[in-house]
This record gives C-alpha cells, structure tokens and sequence, in this order.
C-alpha cells in the first residue's frame, strides 16, 4: 500500500480560484486568519510576503502556500501598515474591475510599479484531522528556479496564468481543477526539498516496519487489528513496535488507526447514501454506539449531524 497516494486521494482537496489581483505601488495588503489553506502565485512584478513575524520577497514565478490560512501579509514594502483586505477589495485609487471566465481580475492601489498575484483558496474534506494536513509547515514557499527542475509544476503555473485570463468557455471549471492539481504537486515539490521531512508522521513511511505498519491499517482499516497483530506481521516485539510507532508518527497505532478511520467515515457519510450503520460496518465496527463515539471524539458532533452539515451547502448550489 502506497499511504501517501492513499492519503492523498482521501484528502479531496478542492481549489477555488479567488482572482487575479493587479496591485500598483503603495499597496499593503492584510489577509485575516482563514479556515482555508490559501496559495499566492506572483505571475508579474514582485512583493513582500510577511507571516509570522518574518518576511520573504517573492519575485515572478514564486508561489506561497498558506497551508493553515494563518494571517499574513502582501505588499510592496514590508514596512508598509495593511489595509485589510476586504477594504481594499472594495476600494482604492483604481475601481477598475474586470470579469473573465477564468477568474475575476481586480486593479487595486497606486500609480506606481505593478504586481500581479493569482490567490487561490484550498478546503479539504477531513479537515486540520486529516494526518497530512497536521505535519504541513505554515509556510511552503517555492521558487521559480526550483520549479524549472519540477516540469508539471512549472507548466501548471502557467496554465494557471493562462486560464485566470481566458474567455473560453469552461475556464473556471479548468482553473480549479488546475488548482486541485497544483496540491498535489506543492506537496511533492515540499516532500522533495524539505530535510527535517524525515522525521515524523512522513518520515515514519520511510521506516521499514513502522512504514509496514501504516500500510497494512490503509490496505485494511476495517480489519479488528491489535498492536499485537501489527507487530507481528512487521517482525517486531509489541513492546517496540508500540514504542517506534508513537515515537515517529506521534501517537500510538491504535489511536491512528481510529484516526483514519474517522477521516474515511467523514467521506462516505456524504459520498453516498448508505446509512450510518453501514458505514460504522464498512469499519469494522460491530456497534453503531460505539462508532458514533468515536466520531464525535474526533469531529465534535454526531454521524448523523455532520451529514446533514456536509450535505447543506451543496444541496444549495
């Protein structure tokens, strides 16, 4: 079992293009703390980047990834105070908007050199429960340079560019998907570059039993398993294995294993129509009480609100 690909898969990520932003200097933009991931694409000019209490330039070609929709940042001077966002959306020296089918483009700021940044917002299904999203840094900044190497990424960006200002017909459509895409390939890019990645919850794939083991519990998560069965099967003492497992994926094998399939049920709940019984069966487990617990532990709220919650904003699109 691929656990990467798998996790990946059951992630369902959905891009959403927000617009292209063309930015003449003075503009200080201020993005508040968002329940989304969010990605900056510097298609044009340059900016400053400030989260966290540090700053990055980006220049063309460079991408920010937002991964936790933590507060940051955008402008043409890091000293320069923000104007939230939403005023500045709203208003400006520049009322100049424009509506193409890929995405809207909006014209903020000042006379002065111009910057233009393709923003884009990621929601998940599982959300911040969802094992990758919890090891994501804040900030994944690529370069344009580093992309050249990465030929779909580079070649994705510029699809982008090109989609965000195209009148053809199904545009928008194309852009998002782009955008579902583009995660993808963020993360391979990050797993790629990023040293401290082999320690962890990514780094234990790479562990030749504990990495065994998260295979197994994807391959079969419905599967009754103990910490006896899965040290077994990877030729480890129960007493290790339990040991090396919580140590490199931070929580013991059990609780991971309820994780995932918690982050399944939250799918198949809305993916289709079987009742909360079925799905608590599809998972192994005998009792739906003992089911619902597990799900409310980990989500909050009951199978059948969560459901009903999931289901309402696309029953009203």
């Amino acid at each position: 079992m691929d656990v990467l690909t798998d996790v990946l898969r059951h992630l369902q990520v959905r891009g959403k293009a927000a617009g292209e932003l063309e930015l003449g200097a003075p503009w200080s933009m201020g993005i508040p703390e968002m329940g989304e991931a969010m990605v900056h694409i510097v298609s044009r000019g340059s900016c400053f980047l400030r989260l966290g209490g540090e700053t990055w330039h980006l220049g063309p070609g460079d991408l920010a990834f937002i991964a936790h929709g933590t507060a940051h940042v955008l402008s043409d001077d890091p000293t320069r105070d923000p104007v939230d966002f939403e005023t500045l959306m709203q208003g400006g020296l520049e009322e100049e908007y424009e509506q193409k089918r890929g995405c809207r483009i909006m014209k903020r700021g000042g006379a002065g050199p111009r910057t233009t940044i393709i923003c884009a917002s990621f929601l998940f299904a599982s959300g911040e429960h969802h094992p990758l999203l919890s090891v994501l840094p804040p900030l994944i900044l690529l370069r344009s340079e580093d992309m050249v190497t990465t030929g779909w990424l580079e070649d994705s960006l510029r699809f982008i560019a090109r989609e965000a200002r195209s009148d053809e017909p199904g545009a928008q459509i194309a852009i998002d998907r782009l955008f579902d895409l583009l995660f993808v390939q963020i993360v391979r890019a990050w797993l790629r570059t990023e040293p401290s990645i082999s320690t962890g919850w990514l780094g234990a794939l790479s562990h030749p039993q504990v990495g065994k083991a998260l295979g197994l519990i994807h391959q079969e998560p419905e599967r009754d398993w103990t910490v006896e069965d899965l040290a077994r099967e990877v030729g480890m003492s129960r007493s290790g294995f339990a040991a090396h497992f919580s140590k490199l994926v931070g929580e013991p094998p059990l609780r991971y294993l309820v994780g995932w399939r918690m982050t399944l049920a939250s799918q198949r709940l809305v993916g289709s129509d079987v009742t909360v019984g079925n799905v608590a069966q599809s998972l192994g487990y005998r009792s739906e009480a003992a089911f619902g617990a597990a799900f409310k532990k980990q989500f909050g709220v009951p199978p059948g609100t969560w459901r009903r919650t999931e289901l309402a904003p696309a029953s009203q699109a």
